[in-house]
């Protein structure tokens, strides 16, 4: 009780970063209802491509299209800020393969996953041991193909990066890890799947935005940690959140820190943005502390253009063992 009270007094003392709440509330909205029709549109036929098993590929399909919705709240808002059109397509594909790639490398990958990643990630032949991974490598080449950008792009660098760092978090099962190796871990699965994720949006970033994006990342994968805390015990994975070393308020200091940095980069186009971020704060209170009210299951088209809806829930893993 006393750490739900510290929790929530950390988020209340921060609420004048909501301040553009209307605003950001619209983009939710908007990026949700075009990232639905997005997803059948490009996603839900590679579907029905890759994994045979009619019961399999329904359960996948919900969980994925869980995480397009809720990853087009960052896309969709970061897009608006940099004054860039919302590629609604390229959203729902990575939010796919980024829940799916999470779930492969955590819990239901085949032999040597991480070294036949790799291989796929440096364009190097992959063979697939199971449906799900012929999945995976079919949301690589889709997005690859519709960035049709050079190797050398800053979105591959962070995706090579992210997948050693990803290989690396096997650490993370080791309870007596060291405070360094797991900051490390931590701060680069987060940074570079932040710069990964918004590096979709067709934008260059200088090196302001990419420290700042950067910088982001980190305090989300805290912000994850946070959430999935009895996720991570359950399962003997050891985060900086179960040592005590990040709490809210921490993680809430460093928004604090973030924002005028935002706003000094971006002027009044990032407000919304930080909004955003600010409402990703409330929505993980919520579910650290309401997961009751958390959960969902089964998600359904209509119940995805509710974007608060998923924004303050649970997402279930693409197998049915699996929440989260």
């Amino acid at each position: 009780m006393r750490r739900t009270l510290a929790d929530l007094l950390a988020i209340l003392r921060c609420a004048r970063l909501g301040i553009s709440l209307s605003h950001a509330l619209a983009f939710v909205r908007s990026g949700a209802s075009d990232t639905v029709q997005a997803f059948e549109r490009v996603v839900t036929p590679l579907l029905e491509r890759t994994v045979a098993d009619p019961t399999e590929r329904a359960y996948a399909r919900d969980a994925l299209l869980f995480a397009s919705v809720k990853g087009s709240f960052l896309i969709h808002s970061y897009a608006r800020m940099v004054g860039q059109p919302f590629p609604a397509e390229i959203s729902a594909l990575g939010g796919s393969f980024a829940r799916l790639y999470d779930d492969l490398i955590d819990d239901i990958g085949g032999l040597r996953l991480e070294e036949r990643l790799a291989d796929l990630f440096h364009g190097r032949p992959f063979t697939a041991r199971n449906d799900l991974e012929r999945l995976l490598a079919a949301l690589y080449h889709a997005i690859d193909e519709r960035l049709n950008r050079p190797a050398t792009d800053p979105i591959y660098t962070a995706l090579h990066a992210l997948h050693e760092y990803q290989t690396l978090s096997r650490q993370q099962r080791d309870a007596t890890i060291s405070g360094d190796s797991l900051t490390k871990i931590t701060a680069g699965k987060g940074s570079y799947a932040n710069v990964a994720l918004l590096g979709l949006v067709p934008h260059p970033m200088d090196t302001r935005e990419w420290d700042l994006v950067m910088d982001l990342g980190e305090i989300l994968q805290l912000l994850d940690d946070y959430v999935d805390v009895h996720v991570d015990l359950a399962n003997g994975v050891t985060t900086p959140v179960i040592r005590g070393e990040a709490t809210l308020g921490h993680m809430i200091q460093r928004l604090r820190d973030f924002a005028p940095r935002v706003l000094a980069h971006f002027g009044e186009r990032g407000r919304p943005f930080v909004t955003v971020v600010y409402i990703m704060f409330i929505a993980a209170f919520a579910k650290r502390h309401r997961p009751r009210l958390s959960r969902i299951r089964h998600l359904r088209p209509g119940r995805a253009r509710s974007p608060l809806g998923i924004l303050f829930r649970h997402g279930d893993g693409v197998r049915p063992r699996q929440t989260w």
